[in-house]
């Protein structure tokens, strides 16, 4: 039989993205009630995820988009990181949108000393975006036993929309 303590760590994932809808349903609940022009909701992605040979590597980002009256973005929109690599990590992530100008524009979310499945919470300096693209570029460094990884996958548009990798290991 399955002890409770070994169903919560093997479910720890699922519970958080749980969580995570449960948080944006109130969000929007809260925003309608309130008569706000705001929409809210969080959109969950796959940044990244790549197989160093040793370790499958993966990033994700959640982003809350609150649509307003214009159809674009509004209010102080919210992202969290995370990452399931073997360390802590830093990660650098790069979403590309258009502002509302229709230039497209790209802004940065950087987070460092992130420990494996946790959340960093931060507020999205992309709030000039009028339309969320998608992402643009993703960075992960961690450190395992002696050697630092450093992955990196760039969105390449005039390839098709394929992601290119570059992997480097530092030894000491």
């Amino acid at each position: 039989m399955l002890s409770l303590n070994k169903f919560f760590y093997m479910n720890y994932f699922r519970f958080k993205l749980i969580i995570i809808v449960l948080c944006s349903h109130l969000t929007t609940i809260y925003s309608q009630q309130d008569g706000g022009p705001c929409n809210s909701r969080w959109s969950k992605s796959n940044a990244m995820a790549y197989n160093t040979g040793q370790d499958e590597v993966r990033v994700w980002y959640a982003i809350q988009m609150n649509m307003c009256d214009k159809n674009g973005l509004c209010g102080t929109p919210m992202i969290w990181l995370w990452h399931d690599a073997p360390g802590i990590a830093s990660i650098e992530l790069s979403l590309k949108g258009q502002n509302s100008d229709g230039e497209i524009i790209v802004r940065s979310f950087p987070s460092t000393d992130l420990p494996p499945n946790e959340f960093d919470k931060g507020q999205g300096n992309w709030h000039l975006f009028c339309k969320y693209i998608g992402v643009e570029a993703c960075s992960i460094r961690y450190k395992k036993g002696d050697d630092i990884f450093v992955i990196k996958a760039v969105f390449d548009g005039q390839a098709g929309g394929i992601y290119t990798f570059s992997k480097m290991v530092v030894k000491f």
